[in-house]
């Protein structure tokens, strides 16, 4: 596996449990596919994240992501 020594994006990076199956993984903004939910007096926006391991599309509250920070 290839070390990265530097980044050039600035793409912020969420970690994510599955689940279904309890992988821990990352994914970064640009990969998130996020939709305005509007239903039931709730408006919202949910990202629709798929686990690697799994390949279950699950939705995520946007409000709810945790940033992932490298200790």
């Amino acid at each position: 596996m290839a070390k990265i020594i530097e980044k050039h994006d600035s793409d912020t990076e969420f970690i994510f449990t599955c689940p279904i199956c309890g992988t821990i993984f990352t994914e970064i903004e640009r990969n998130m596919f996020s939709e305005f939910f509007s239903g039931a007096g709730v408006e919202k926006f949910i990202c629709k994240i798929t686990c690697p391991n799994c390949s279950r599309t699950e939705n995520w509250d946007v409000n709810e992501l945790k940033e992932y920070k490298e200790e």
